[in-house]
């Protein structure tokens, strides 16, 4: 991990989409419109007491964090996975996606098996004879299983992977 980079994160409100991918991976990243924080000020602020790296792209907030010494990422461009890339590298983590490490991917809170007896009533009764794992969010009492989805967060991530191999070995 690079000096003075954590692997607790906040996005600013333009990289919500980021955040929740992040929170897929594993790290622990807030979402500023999430939590009410509106301003670049209050964003700067709140990352300075929890000891957050904030990703941004925009300039503004990036320099007024880096005046105060507030650890900041900017991003640019719009290609997301390049994004997620870049950040991971900085951070110095590998892309996976194993849901008992996972945060939740709407309100970031840790997730944990679930039994199946105390899903029912909450979820369809085809998903509750189909699926055999359950998980559920601490924070916003979402609950998740092994679906279709589970697949294409796969193949994202293995994207992602081959985005770090190729980006690390030509030296970037």
């Amino acid at each position: 991990m690079r000096e003075g980079i954590n692997k607790k994160l906040i996005a600013d409100e333009m990289c919500g989409k980021l955040a929740r991918w992040m929170r897929i991976i594993g790290v622990d990243t807030l979402y500023s419109k999430e939590i009410g924080l509106n301003s670049d000020e209050e964003i700067i602020s709140y990352a300075e007491k929890t000891g957050r790296t904030i990703i941004t792209r925009d300039k503004k907030l990036y320099f007024s964090a880096k005046k105060k010494n507030v650890r900041a990422i900017i991003i640019s461009g719009n290609n997301l996975a390049k994004n997620i890339s870049q950040i991971l590298r900085i951070i110095n983590v590998k892309p996976v996606f194993d849901p008992y490490k996972s945060f939740c991917p709407c309100c970031n809170s840790k997730v944990k098996e679930i039994s199946k007896e105390e899903v029912r009533g909450k979820v369809s009764p085809e998903i509750l004879s189909s699926k055999e794992v359950f998980w559920i969010c601490t924070g916003c009492g979402k609950i998740y299983w092994v679906g279709s989805h589970h697949e294409r967060i796969k193949k994202y991530i293995e994207h992602l992977s081959e985005l770090l191999n190729n980006d690390s070995s030509k030296g970037v």
